[in-house]
């Protein structure tokens, strides 16, 4: 991949991502205390961009800097397309990922945003308990964990509330299920979540 073609696909991730967040080049520009002129430039590939500004553009819209590198993947048919966790991010509905101690393993950035976290949230050992809004509610969803690992039954979504950070309830409906390894031995619960307006 020639120079040319590296600034244009990192300028390509940085546009994208600024579309999926509901930016525009002034919103981005003033985030990042750059001119809207020349985020132009940027994202006209008119300029190169220093290291230093891909990690203020990626802070801004809330992405690893790494995700502004990657090189999109290729389809059969030569459509460049954004790698898995990239389209996670990107669609408006929780996703998460936990363990069978029901420790969340990753949780994607609308989730994250929506209960007011960060990824570095998810070092820090939360479960999906923990943004509950009901405490007789916490034991039961402790205690069905528990009964689904030692006997998985078929999953079912439900409807219960969720905690943000900031102490809002939002009403949420669940539709999870098990994700098995090739000798289909459960290993996770994965878990969409789907917001309702208060």
């Amino acid at each position: 991949m020639t120079d040319k073609a590296l600034l244009q696909s990192l300028v390509n991730r940085i546009r994208l991502f600024r579309r999926t967040n509901g930016l525009r080049q002034s919103d981005l520009a003033e985030k990042i205390h750059l001119t809207t002129r020349h985020l132009q430039k940027i994202e006209a590939c008119s300029v190169d961009v220093k290291t230093s500004t891909s990690c203020q553009i990626a802070k801004a819209l809330g992405i690893p800097v790494c995700y502004l590198y990657k090189p999109e993947t290729e389809h059969p048919s030569g459509l460049k397309v954004p790698c898995a966790i990239e389209i996670l991010d990107m669609i408006q509905v929780g996703i998460l990922l936990a363990d069978l101690d029901g420790r969340i393993l990753y949780m994607n950035m609308p989730h994250l945003k929506t209960l007011g976290l960060t990824k570095d949230h998810l070092g820090q050992g939360i479960h999906v308990w923990d943004h509950l809004n009901d405490s007789s509610e916490i034991q039961s969803l402790k205690k069905l964990l528990q009964s689904l690992v030692s006997s998985p039954t078929k999953s079912a979504p439900y409807v219960t509330e969720q905690k943000t950070s900031s102490g809002e309830i939002i009403p949420v409906k669940t539709d999870w299920t098990y994700y098995a390894d090739a000798s289909r031995d459960i290993r996770y619960f994965v878990s969409v979540v789907h917001y309702y307006p208060n």
